[in-house]
């Protein structure tokens, strides 16, 4: 009797992703990119989607995630936002090191418009506010001689999905770094970051205070397992 080749693993890859992939029209499977790579990408776009779902359940942010239409924008943002960098080598996007700033520019500053060229003309015309969030979602992209749309709305809801994209990239695992930035590591770089949007816009930010910066970044510490 001969034996029976084991069938091939498969990782377990966050279906939200996967699904919101496939209903714009993108193959996972055809993605230029590493088993490594897809799980790195996905799991952190997934994530940022579920810090997304727990502000918007304590009523974050001034509320900007409470209407439907909004949230379901920016949490189709969150699950799709970093998908461009499935073009980077996996030598590039998982080197155990820092990049070089030469390295950083070359590879990691084009992501955003990379994500809306895989994602396509239909998705940016079907989700255009997803596809602004996504595009605008580093804010290298505004400058030096690019500047955010004019706004309030679009502004507020950039303002959640920065905020829960760096606390989670922040304490995520990641190969150049040995442990997560603690809590006051993580607020002072969100300060920086947030202090580049105010100068950015004239329209105002939504409220983060002290206690609801603590309670995002410690359910982030619970989705990074």
């Amino acid at each position: 009797m001969s034996e029976k080749t084991p069938p091939k693993k498969h990782p377990t890859e966050p279906l939200s992703v996967l699904l919101a992939l496939c209903q714009n029209g993108v193959d996972p499977e055809n993605l230029p990119c590493s088993e490594k790579q897809r799980d790195h990408l996905f799991i952190h776009q997934e994530n940022v989607g579920q810090l997304l779902v727990v502000a918007r359940g304590e009523n974050l942010f001034g509320g900007v995630l409470s209407p439907l239409k909004t949230f379901s924008s920016v949490l189709l943002a969150a699950l799709l936002h970093d998908i461009g960098k499935v073009n980077i080598p996996e030598e590039i996007l998982l080197a155990p090191r820092k990049l070089t700033s030469e390295e950083f520019t070359t590879y990691i500053h084009p992501h955003p418009i990379q994500s809306l060229e895989i994602l396509g003309d239909d998705f940016i015309e079907k989700y255009p506010l997803a596809a602004q969030l996504i595009r605008y979602h580093h804010l290298y992209e505004i400058q030096p001689d690019r500047s955010l749309p004019d706004d309030p709305a679009f502004i507020e809801a950039l303002f959640a999905l920065i905020v829960c994209d760096k606390i989670m990239a922040a304490v995520e695992e990641r190969p150049e770094r040995d442990n997560f930035k603690s809590d006051d590591q993580v607020k002072a770089m969100l300060d920086n970051e947030i202090q580049l949007l105010i100068q950015a816009t004239d329209h105002p930010l939504p409220e983060l205070t002290d206690n609801d910066f603590e309670l995002l970044y410690f359910q982030a510490l619970k989705l990074r397992h």
